[in-house]
């Protein structure tokens, strides 16, 4: 019942402009409450998806585009720090922000490879997207992975977040 009151709280919530800077309070009473409902025990797991991107993308989706640009501009580094050369493309990107026509590069011959350098996974065709959010509480950590059933073989495989490490994928 709470967990509802707050999506419906999210969904009828405006997207904001940078004319609407107090409405950010609003928005940001609402994510206090989420925060604050998170740390009871009846509530955390029920609402740990707001501990991912799947929560904090309707959220930000709400923020002025000057705010969630910072947001974004990440696809475009790791690009050029791996010398990584694309077709040119156009995709539809749909999210719970909207539709809309995107052009960008996609990517082959990629090759991601473990930390400890024992596993390489050669990568399907990538295709650059400049929405990446670039907030380290969004990527998830055992305990959140611990919290959803299909994570939970592999929690304690997550290695932990490190803190001097840039996110760009």
């Amino acid at each position: 019942m709470v967990e509802a009151e707050l999506i419906s709280k999210l969904n009828a919530f405006p997207t904001l402009t940078v004319k609407d800077n107090r409405r950010l309070y609003e928005l940001s009473d609402i994510v206090s409450k989420i925060e604050s409902l998170k740390q009871e025990a009846k509530f955390k797991s029920s609402l740990a998806i707001y501990d991912s991107s799947i929560g904090v993308i309707p959220i930000v989706s709400k923020l002025p585009r000057n705010i969630q640009e910072m947001w974004t501009k990440r696809s475009r580094n790791i690009l050029a720090l791996l010398n990584a050369q694309g077709d040119g493309i156009t995709y539809t990107l749909l999210s719970c922000s909207g539709r809309r026509n995107i052009t960008s590069k996609k990517i082959s011959n990629l090759v991601m490879e473990s930390l400890d350098e024992n596993v390489a996974l050669d990568l399907r065709p990538l295709i650059q997207c400049d929405s990446i959010p670039n907030i380290r509480s969004e990527i998830s950590t055992p305990d959140i992975a611990a919290n959803y059933p299909h994570l939970r073989d592999i929690a304690d495989s997550i290695p932990p977040i490190g803190g001097h490490l840039e996110i760009l994928l």
